[in-house]
């Protein structure tokens, strides 16, 4: 049933011969937007990627104080005899 319902809907909407041509301007169009989607996609990253690796770096430095600190205490105290 779904096969027949698909089958009507592709030769209702897909016509058979198209009277119509592509012409530069719509291809030049199509190539800016294409430039214009990677270029965007890559700035996007960027500007994320440079939060998470200030985020890290921060949650990194954070964790090397705390071992330095409990390092300093250990080192500080007296060892049990």
């Amino acid at each position: 049933m779904i096969g027949l319902v698909l089958r009507i809907a592709i030769l209702c909407f897909i016509p058979n011969i198209a009277h119509a041509y592509i012409d530069p301007g719509t291809g030049s169009m199509l190539f800016q937007l294409v430039i214009a989607s990677v270029i965007g996609a890559l700035v996007t990253i960027s500007q994320f990627w440079t939060r998470i690796s200030t985020w890290v770096s921060s949650k990194k430095k954070n964790l090397l104080l705390s071992v330095s600190k409990k390092h300093t205490k250990e080192s500080n105290s007296p060892s049990p005899k």
